[in-house]
C-alpha cells in the first residue's frame, strides 16, 4: 500500500497514478474496513467511491445479478509492428486507445495536485541498462547509468573532485573510471596519484555501493602500479598512522602486496595467504577423462618491474615496526601484524633476482627471528611468520642463504624444528615441516663429504 502511494505521488503518468490510487484504496479497505483511504481524484471517482455508490443505489430489476457483478473489460487491439528510425530495431505499438489517452493527459498536465513537477528521460533505452553499464549513444563521451546519469571523468584531478563530492553517482563514477584513466594516462604526475590514493584511503562506503571494496582496491592497485614511489609512501604512512582505521590499514597492506605481484607478473592466486589457502580437492567418486593436450601455457618472458622498487616497498612498510606502533601491531592489532609479515615475504618473492632481494631477505629473517614474532601467542601471526620464511627460502639462492645466515643456522633450525613438532596448529606445523626439509638440504650441502679415501 505504501509503495502504491509513493508511486502515485512520483509518477507523472495519469494512468499509473489512477491505478496506484485504486490499489492503495483496496489494500486500505482490506486492512481496516472502518477507516477507508481516500484520495483527491484526478477527475475520476476512485474504486471506493464507485463501490459505495453501487451499494447505496437500489438494485436494477432489469439487469441480473450476474450481469451486474461482471466488470466491463476494455477490448485491446492486437499490436501492430511498424518501422522505427533505426532499421535494425522494431518498435511495437500497442495501439490501444487507453495508452494514447493517458499519454495525451500526461503531456497536457505540467503540474500535478501534489505539487511535484514531472520529468522525462531523453533516451528510453537507457532505462533498462544495469548499474555500471556504459551507454554508447550519449553525447559528450561515455556515460554510466546509476541512480542518475553522470559523465565519466577523464583526468585524475577530475576523479579526485568526484571522490570528494558527497554525491553517490559521482563517487561511483570516479571509482568506475580510475583504473581506465590511470592505464591510459601518458604523463606521470606523482602529486596527482598521491592525492588520489590519499582520498581513496579516506573514502568510506556511505552510500551502500555495490562492490565498493573491490572497486576501491582496483583503483588503488592501478595507482600504485602507475607511480609506485608516490603511492607507496602514502599507503605506508596510513599503515603506521595511529589515528587511521584498522580497515584502511589492512586495505593498504593488501594493495601493496597485490601491486607487487602485478608489477612482477606473478599470479596472485599462486601466492595465497595462510588464512586464504584453498582446501585440497576432494574425490567425488566419478571417473575422470585424461587428455594428451597440455592445458598449461608456456610463460611469457617479461621484465620484472618490481625489482627496482623492492627495497623501497620493504623498508617503507617495515619502518614503523621498531616504534611505538609495533606494540599495538603485535597486541590488539595482531591481524595487521600478520598481514604485514605476509606482504614482506611477498616483496622478497616478487623481487626475484634483483640485487635488493638479498638485502631485504636478510632483514626479514632477522625480523622473523625475534622472540615477539616467532613465539607469538596468536596462531595467525605464527602462520604468517612461517609463510614469510618460506618465501625467503624459495627465493634466495642456496649459496647466498648459507653465506648470509651461517652464524644463525642453528637457531633457525631449532625454531623451525620446534614449530614442526610442538606447535598445535596443523597449518603452522605443515609449513614449518616444509621449511625444515629445505633447510636440512641446504645445511647438508655445506657439510664436507667423506669418501673411502679419507679413512
Amino acid at each position: 500500500m505504501v509503495q502504491a502511494i509513493q508511486t502515485r505521488l512520483h509518477s507523472p503518468i495519469e494512468k499509473i497514478r489512477k491505478e496506484c490510487m485504486r490499489t492503495a484504496e483496496l489494500f486500505a479497505r482490506k486492512l481496516d474496513p472502518s477507516n477507508p483511504l481516500r484520495f483527491d481524484s484526478d477527475g475520476e471517482a476512485s474504486d471506493s467511491d464507485s463501490e459505495a455508490k453501487e451499494q447505496d443505489a437500489p438494485p436494477d430489476p432489469v439487469l441480473g445479478a450476474e450481469e451486474k457483478c461482471q466488470p466491463l473489460k476494455p477490448e485491446r487491439k492486437a499490436r501492430k509492428p511498424r518501422k522505427a528510425e533505426d532499421p535494425d530495431k522494431l518498435m511495437l505499438d500497442s495501439g490501444s486507445e487507453e495508452s494514447e489517452d493517458s499519454e495525451e493527459g500526461s503531456e497536457g498536465t505540467e503540474e500535478s495536485d501534489d505539487g511535484l513537477t514531472p520529468y522525462w528521460m531523453e533516451d528510453e533505452e537507457t532505462k533498462s541498462l544495469p548499474l555500471g553499464q556504459v551507454s554508447e549513444k550519449q553525447e559528450g563521451g561515455a556515460e554510466r547509468i546509476g541512480e542518475g546519469r553522470v559523465r565519466l571523468p577523464t583526468r585524475i584531478k577530475e576523479c579526485v573532485s568526484f571522490l570528494r563530492s558527497q554525491k553517490a553517482d559521482e563517487v561511483e563514477a570516479a571509482l568506475f573510471a580510475i583504473p581506465e584513466v590511470v592505464s591510459g594516462a601518458k604523463e606521470l604526475r606523482g602529486e596527482d596519484y598521491a592525492e588520489a590514493s590519499y582520498v581513496l584511503i579516506k573514502l568510506q562506503d556511505a552510500f551502500a555501493m555495490d562492490d565498493f571494496a573491490g572497486r576501491r582496491q582496483a583503483s588503488l592497485v592501478a595507482l600504485t602500479c602507475k607511480d609506485p614511489l608516490a603511492v607507496c609512501s602514502v599507503l605506508c604512512k596510513a599503515v603506521w598512522n595511529p589515528n587511521e582505521m584498522l580497515a584502511a590499514k589492512l586495505d593498504s597492506v593488501e594493495v601493496l602486496r597485490i601491486a607487487a605481484l602485478e608489477m612482477s607478473f606473478l599470479d596472485p592466486k599462486a601466492s595465497q595467504l595462510p588464512s586464504e589457502a584453498p582446501k585440497p580437492p576432494q574425490d567425488s567418486g566419478k571417473s575422470r577423462r585424461w587428455s594428451k593436450k597440455l592445458s598449461l601455457k608456456a610463460p611469457v618472458a617479461r621484465a620484472n618491474e618490481f625489482g627496482k622498487y623492492a627495497d623501497t616497498f620493504f623498508f617503507a612498510l617495515v619502518s614503523g615496526w621498531h616504534s611505538e606502533g609495533a606494540a599495538r601491531v603485535l597486541g590488539s592489532d595482531f591481524m595487521l601484524g600478520g598481514r604485514i609479515l605476509c606482504s614482506l615475504g611477498s616483496f622478497v618473492e616478487c623481487g626475484g633476482n634483483s640485487p635488493s632481494t638479498r638485502v631485504i631477505g636478510k632483514s626479514l629473517v632477522q625480523l622473523l627471528f625475534l622472540p615477539s614474532v616467532r613465539l607469538h601467542p596468536q596462531v595467525f601471526v605464527r602462520r604468517c611468520a612461517q609463510f614469510a620464511f618460506m618465501k625467503v627460502l624459495f627465493t634466495i639462492p642456496e649459496s647466498l642463504f648459507i653465506d648470509d645466515f651461517r652464524q644463525d643456522l642453528s637457531g633457525l633450525l631449532e625454531w623451525v624444528q620446534g614449530a614442526a613438532q610442538e606447535d598445535g596448529d596443523p597449518e603452522v606445523a605443515e609449513m614449518a615441516l616444509v621449511n625444515l626439509q629445505v633447510m636440512a638440504q641446504r645445511v647438508s650441502s655445506t657439510m664436507p663429504k667423506i669418501s673411502e679415501l679419507d679413512w
